[in-house]
């Protein structure tokens, strides 16, 4: 099974406090800090990959979630991007770079959508629980694998190589491709092309735009 929070009760518009749900405490700190200091990497990252395993099998018939089309994921970035101004050239050229190498069709399955460190809690060099699934989603599951490529989640801190490609991208292919290589049917695809499949749907540059400071941004 996957670790994650069981569900108590889901918010109602009359509460008055938004959408959401209450869930039961389960241990475990999110903290990147932590979990990169921890002193077992190699375990830890045999069971992220385990994890994600075990979501990906997850049999999606009857869920009530968006399937998510590579293509429309980018058409959708841009006009994102253009609704901002479309005046960051490094973007456009991100955009243009992905729209020529729109990843091949899968099968789809059930994707987290933010496999990532913060939202993942780790007690004692164990994985507690997976957080944040307001993003999930059925398409390719390579996108979650693909979160661990990103450096926006290097926090500054020199990583245990056994965990580089997980959290700021493939220091070491090999040790990429290994990663990869645990979640089943993932053998044979190559990192790159594990990196383009979250390009179609990353959120990161439109936050940053939103954000008081952002380079390239003047603040007011």
């Amino acid at each position: 099974g996957v670790p994650a929070p069981q569900i108590v009760a889901e918010l109602d518009p009359g509460d008055g406090i938004g959408s959401g749900f209450i869930m039961r405490r389960i241990g475990g700190a999110p903290e990147p800090a932590a979990v990169l200091g921890g002193s077992a990497p190699d375990r830890l990252l045999a069971e992220l990959a385990a994890t994600l395993a075990s979501i990906h099998a997850v049999p999606t018939a009857g869920l009530p979630l968006a399937l998510l089309d590579p293509a429309e994921g980018i058409e959708g970035l841009a006009r994102q991007f253009a609704s901002f101004g479309g005046d960051r050239p490094i973007i456009a050229l991100g955009l243009a770079w992905l729209r020529a190498n729109v990843p091949g069709a899968v099968e789809p399955r059930l994707v987290h959508g933010d496999f990532r460190l913060g939202n993942l809690l780790v007690a004692d060099g164990w994985l507690t629980g997976v957080l944040d699934w307001e993003l999930a989603h059925r398409g390719d599951f390579h996108e979650d694998l693909a979160f661990g490529c990103m450096t926006v989640w290097r926090f500054g801190s020199p990583l245990p190589a056994s965990l580089s490609a997980f959290a700021s991208g493939a220091q070491s292919r090999g040790e990429s491709v290994a990663f990869i290589a645990v979640d089943g049917d993932v053998r044979g695809r190559s990192a790159g092309a594990v990196r383009r499949t979250t390009g179609c749907r990353c959120p990161w540059p439109r936050s940053c735009r939103r954000r008081r400071g952002c380079p390239g941004r003047r603040s007011t």
